[in-house]
């Protein structure tokens, strides 16, 4: 009997292609965090369950109370000497998904504990560009005061500025600008353009060029008051006049004919 259970246990085990434990307390203890539950948390960590243990998907306790902004829950791990920079299967780490959801105060503490700005997940992703792409004001800026790089690039070289201008965000943009964003960033061949992963083929193509497409006058002129080229040139020989033509933004284009755009 106890020779068939044995295999039962390791059959199981192999279905779910991990290792196996007697017992499900370091799971427990990271639905505890997700959830919020601050009593069960101090119990399993008090019974010195691994307080870094990895559930599905690699994640961790301080990972899941991160990304769910479960903030008292974060302060107490870090009280307890949970590692800051561990991530999951796709290298997201606490910092990236509190940047993403915008729970700013736990960027904060994360930071404070020493998380990494400079990281990058799968993507090429920073907590800095996860934050943009959430149009989460104030996370941006306080990773920027602490002093994330304005110009990392993700695997598809886009930034957090020209992440910023996908999403129509002038006062992103002209945050990220008056941080040290660089108005003349360009793309390279094959980038992915929005959210959705549409595909550019095209490279040179500059962060002015993105606003125009975008079609935000707003977002334009404060490239342009930043010192953005007018006439840069693509592969494909387009420009953002030609852009602008191209997408019927009439007031876009007399902007740029007005700065001297050929």
């Amino acid at each position: 009997m106890k020779k068939s259970i044995g295999l039962v246990f390791l059959v199981a085990c192999l279905i779910s292609g991990g290792t196996a434990h007697a017992d499900s307390r370091e799971d427990t203890l990271i639905a505890a965090a997700a959830s919020g539950d601050a009593k069960k948390v101090a119990w399993y960590v008090g019974e010195d369950v691994n307080i870094n243990c990895h559930g599905q998907n690699e994640t961790t306790p301080l990972i899941e109370a991160a990304k769910n902004g479960r903030e008292d829950i974060v302060k107490y791990l870090l009280s307890h000497y949970a590692s800051v920079n561990l991530d999951d299967k796709d290298n997201v780490s606490a910092m990236m998904y509190a940047a993403k959801n915008g729970y700013t105060g736990i960027v904060g503490d994360l930071l404070s504990a020493g998380a990494n700005k400079s990281a990058q997940d799968i993507r090429g992703y920073t907590a800095l560009i996860y934050a943009a792409e959430g149009g989460n004001s104030d996370t941006v800026k306080l990773l920027l005061d602490k002093g994330a790089d304005p110009n990392q690039r993700c695997t598809s070289t886009d930034t957090a500025l020209t992440i910023a201008i996908q999403g129509k965000d002038a006062g992103l943009v002209q945050l990220l600008l008056s941080k040290g964003a660089d108005p003349n960033t360009k793309l390279t061949e094959g980038t992915f353009y929005g959210r959705h992963g549409d595909r550019s083929g095209n490279d040179g193509i500059t962060a002015l060029m993105r606003a125009v497409q975008s079609g935000s006058i707003d977002i334009v002129q404060l490239l342009l008051d930043k010192g953005a080229k007018v006439n840069e040139v693509t592969t494909t020989n387009d420009t953002a006049l030609s852009y602008a033509v191209a997408g019927g933004h009439k007031d876009i284009a007399d902007l740029l004919r007005s700065k001297g755009a050929k």
